[in-house]
């Protein structure tokens, strides 16, 4: 595993996030079973996720992000869809995020 998030309720939800070499994954027990969180995409191939994070608004806008070779990846719906941002050639590997704690809560 590269990065993990946990949703503030965690404790109450089992929200969570994990990066991957394979992916980015979904947990809502705990962590106890995963599943692709990138589904939506119709990727052909696994991407290669590298950092994670969610919003510090998340308990009320949803949002998580997700850092890939070349861009990065936005759901504002606790992670049922995504949205690729990709940045220009030569693509960067996002390896961290780090959110304001004054970022927008719009998507």
């Amino acid at each position: 595993m590269l990065a993990l998030a946990a949703s503030p309720a965690f404790a109450r939800d089992g929200l969570c996030f994990a990066a991957r070499q394979s992916g980015l994954y979904r947990s809502e027990d705990g962590g106890r079973t995963w599943r692709f969180a990138l589904d939506a995409l119709g990727l052909d191939a696994p991407l290669m996720t590298t950092a994670v994070a969610l919003s510090p608004a998340f308990a009320g806008d949803g949002r998580v992000f997700a850092g890939a070779h070349g861009g990065v990846l936005r759901s504002s719906d606790r992670g049922a869809t995504w949205r690729v941002a990709l940045f220009p050639e030569p693509p960067p590997l996002v390896s961290a995020l780090a959110l304001s704690p004054r970022s927008p809560t719009t998507a």
